[in-house]
């Protein structure tokens, strides 16, 4: 089998639904490439509209990753007339993005139909792959595939000294007001509560801007933040940074279609976590991993044990980074990939016979 992986980005998205598990299925034998382009054929009209008229690859199976233009759908439709299968790869309900979202206009605003597209490449393709049941609304015709964000086994090998001038413990956050803009007011101040009893302050793996202001911290509680972190440091920073983590999530369309990758990462560097009670995020915990808060009094409470860390809390997250190694990563899952994949293929062999 030979494949060609067409990522959307070089960061988190593209990390986490091409290039990790492409690592993990070449060691199963798969010949993967994942690119940011192909080569192909194409004339461009002055309306922006694409026509494909060949590809040029010789790989059993293209995965297109987000296609949030014409371009992509027209390479779908080449590609499929050629013999070769497809697989539209989504991560996000595209359909829903918050319109304070940095990426909402550029997806879902008046000059743009980005979702659109995804849906129509969506209709044409030989599977779609998903990372949570809930963004299987994109595989209309019933031909899916779920493969859950896992992390990779790499993960594991952090060992991160603390920061200088350590508090102990350090609560925080990874992420962006930008692309979270309603998501950490759901703590409704509690977060800033818990602070303030313990005189602690607070840590972000990512930018600062906004989150005093939407945690509703005192004047007298600092925001501690690392500014943008290279994917490649990320795990260390994380694990530098913070001893108990939040995913605060506006409860959503959007959030309800997101996976709990968050609360994966943390629990993978032994970081105990409080969390909203999304879908993925409610499933985690009753499989025995996170808390969840649906009231300030929750995220007050939880976040307190974590901060009294009793040897429960201890042996808890001990055991939860040892769940995560032996059943959520890319090396445990990665058949489940191949599965999917080997299932577009044999789609496309019927239709082109």
């Amino acid at each position: 089998m030979k494949v060609l992986g067409l990522a959307a980005d070089s960061g988190g998205c593209g990390f986490y639904r091409m290039r990790a598990p492409a690592e993990e299925l070449r060691l199963l034998g798969v010949d993967v490439e994942i690119a940011d382009g192909i080569d192909a054929d194409a004339l461009k009209f002055p309306d922006g509209t694409v026509q494909v008229n060949e590809v040029y690859t010789d790989a059993d199976l293209i995965v297109v990753q987000r296609p949030l233009d014409n371009s992509l759908t027209a390479v779908i439709k080449q590609a499929q007339k050629q013999g070769i299968a497809t697989i539209v790869e989504i991560d996000d309900d595209f359909s829903n993005v918050h319109k304070d979202n940095v990426a909402h206009n550029a997806i879902n605003g008046k000059d743009h139909v980005g979702n659109q597209w995804v849906e129509a490449a969506c209709e044409v393709a030989d599977l779609v792959s998903v990372s949570t049941p809930a963004l299987t609304k994109y595989a209309r015709h019933g031909r899916y595939a779920i493969l859950r964000n896992a992390v990779p086994a790499s993960i594991f090998d952090i060992k991160a000294e603390k920061s200088d001038h350590h508090e102990w413990p350090r609560i925080g956050w990874t992420g962006s007001v930008q692309t979270h803009p309603n998501d950490l007011q759901e703590t409704k101040g509690a977060v800033g509560q818990i602070l303030q009893t313990n005189d602690l302050h607070f840590s972000v793996v990512g930018a600062g801007e906004m989150v005093a202001t939407n945690l509703r911290l005192g004047k007298d509680r600092n925001v501690y933040a690392t500014g943008w972190v290279p994917l490649e440091h990320y795990y260390q920073t994380l694990a530098k940074f913070l001893d108990i983590g939040i995913v605060p999530l506006e409860i959503s369309p959007f959030n309800q279609a997101k996976s709990a990758l968050k609360g994966l990462e943390y629990a993978a560097l032994g970081i105990p976590f409080v969390a909203s009670p999304t879908q993925e995020y409610i499933r985690m915990e009753a499989y025995g991993i996170g808390k969840i808060a649906k009231t300030p009094g929750d995220w007050r409470k939880h976040l307190q044990r974590m901060i009294d860390r009793t040897s429960e809390t201890e042996r808890i997250a001990k055991e939860n980074r040892d769940r995560i190694e032996a059943e959520h990563t890319y090396r445990v899952t990665a058949p489940q990939w191949l599965e999917a994949w080997e299932k577009a293929i044999d789609y496309r062999k019927t239709r082109h016979a």
